[in-house]
């Protein structure tokens, strides 16, 4: 309370207190305001004087000592040149100076000096010994150039249906420029946590910018530097995904994303403030928590500043100057992977004990061979260990009873797992390149395929048909076999077996019969034996 009222003015108040009269009232008599009224009545109340009647009839020099009593010492002043020798130290505030050190070290019988005055009198200390502070640095921002990310430090409560409180993680995310935010939450702050939080700001955002800016978080970074850090694994492979540089600020230097630093902020008043208002929000799930948590991010987008004389809101300005700068996003977004160094075995496939065994295929090249495998959640990437290409992309699998455990890829193939996949098609080329023909062959297969009850009993017959043959050297013979089992309409392997040696069988009859002829007919009828002392003729 100031002394700069007059004593007619302030008898005038007093006297009036007596009334019925508001202070509004009251104030507007008196040319002040409605605040200073309600001191100055609380002060007489304080007073032993029964009425206000006792208190006009004082002098007023004794009324000014009432309601304004003298202070009997003026306020401590301390010593700045150890106020700025603790202010030199990390993390002291000059609150933390002014409620740890000046208040608890002041005499009783002090009075102490005001926050406000005491900021006040060691910003003129500094000006007058010289002390300008550290020099501020402008940050210059580009359009669609960064999203700065980080964590919250304060956690959202919310209740599930089953009356349990938990506490979810905040996830934040700005645009410099336009100061475009976004938040979302998760059960912790782990790597998987960090690249979920990106995925959904990018899908919130539409576009991905040029650079992604963060902290020193474990999850994220393996070793920090001033000028230049070593990220980890994933968040290299996030950023390959989308197209984007990585970026982490120096150690202990939050100010160089300052912009997601007053995010944070923004967050814990705009949304958890709010959401914790009245009562610990209510959610089915995260998923259900998360939707309600962005309608109050779309709402702080959407309010404009309370320091521009343009009431522009955050989302205009992003929608005027960055939305078109950012880059399209890809098809799918990023998803979490773990990378293994396998060995092919001989059935050309790697193996994938976490999950339950299952095996995928690579060409049979790579067998005994070490490879690259990218474990994401829904896919299986296999890569050449040298050159790095990718040999193999399987959709990932988990049921061993649905699914079986070996995943053969079609150009994976060999040609006896082609012979016992393709069905028909495969043995129709197969017997057409002995030279068969073709509407033979397609006919043959078809009726043999359709003979069994499974295409299993079908392909290990129709194996044993080729078998069969490549033995044969007759082209006609294998033609007229196919023939006479469709004519039967007993199209089987043992049919054809049968009918195959039956031909060969006669075709080695005649023969030995042509040969005989042949043989006889070459003969001499008037031709006699030689005799010989050593022949018997009877």
């Amino acid at each position: 309370m100031t002394r700069s009222i007059a004593m007619p003015k302030l008898k005038m108040i007093v006297q009036e207190l007596q009334t019925d009269k508001s202070y509004k009232e009251i104030a507007r008599l008196a040319s002040v305001s409605k605040a200073l009224i309600g001191k100055i009545a609380k002060k007489l109340q304080n007073l032993e004087q029964s009425n206000h009647s006792q208190l006009l009839a004082l002098d007023d020099q004794t009324l000014q000592e009432l309601i304004y009593p003298p202070r009997s010492i003026k306020p401590n002043e301390p010593n700045w040149n150890h106020v700025h020798a603790l202010m030199s130290k990390d993390r002291v505030t000059i609150d933390t100076v002014y409620r740890d050190d000046y208040l608890s070290s002041l005499p009783e019988q002090c009075e102490p000096m005001a926050y406000s005055t005491f900021c006040q009198h060691y910003q003129r200390w500094k000006n007058k010994n010289g002390f300008v502070g550290k020099v501020g640095t402008n940050f210059v921002y580009v359009p669609g150039e960064k999203m700065e990310i980080d964590f919250s430090g304060d956690k959202l409560s919310w209740v599930d249906p089953w009356g349990e409180i938990h506490q979810a993680e905040m996830f934040v995310a700005t645009l410099p420029l336009s100061q475009m935010f976004f938040v979302t939450v998760t059960e912790r702050q782990t790597t998987a946590d960090w690249i979920f939080g990106i995925n959904e700001a990018l899908r919130y955002f539409g576009g991905v910018p040029k650079i992604l800016s963060m902290d020193n978080a474990k999850a994220l970074v393996n070793r920090p530097g001033r000028y230049e850090s070593e990220f980890s694994l994933a968040i290299q492979d996030l950023c390959y995904h989308y197209g984007m540089n990585n970026s982490a600020c120096p150690p202990r230097s939050p100010t160089s994303k300052n912009r997601v630093e007053a995010g944070v902020n923004l967050s814990q008043i705009w949304v958890a403030a709010r959401i914790n208002l009245h009562e610990i929000v209510k959610a089915r799930d995260l998923v259900h928590l998360r939707e309600i948590v962005e309608k109050y991010v779309d709402e702080g987008n959407d309010r404009p500043f309370t320091n521009q004389k343009q009431k522009v809101s955050r989302r205009q300005y992003f929608e005027l100057y960055e939305k078109n700068e950012l880059k399209a996003l890809p098809a799918n977004p990023y998803e979490l992977c773990e990378w293994r160094v396998l060995t092919v075995d001989k059935g050309h496939c790697v193996r994938i004990y976490s999950d339950d065994g299952h095996r995928y295929s690579t060409p049979a090249s790579y067998i005994n061979k070490k490879v690259n495998v990218r474990i994401g959640q829904t896919t299986i990437r296999i890569y050449d260990a040298d050159t790095e290409a990718c040999i193999g992309t399987h959709k990932r699998h988990f049921n061993s009873i649905a699914e079986g455990k070996t995943h053969i890829l079609d150009e994976h193939l060999t040609s006896t797992e082609k012979k016992m996949r393709d069905g028909p098609s495969w043995f129709v080329q197969a017997i057409v390149k002995m030279g068969v023909n073709q509407m033979m062959a397609e006919n043959f297969f078809a009726a043999f395929f359709a003979e069994y009850n499974n295409d299993m009993n079908a392909r290990k017959g129709a194996s044993g048909v080729l078998d069969c043959a490549k033995k044969c050297s007759d082209l006609g013979i294998i033609e007229r076999s196919m023939k006479l089992c469709m004519d039967q309409e007993d199209v089987n392997y043992q049919r054809f077996k049968q009918m195959l040696e039956a031909l060969q069988m006669e075709k080695q009859v005649y023969l030995r019969q042509q040969q005989r002829e042949l043989l006889f007919n070459d003969l001499d009828p008037l031709y006699q034996t030689p005799k010989h002392k050593n022949i018997r003729y009877h």
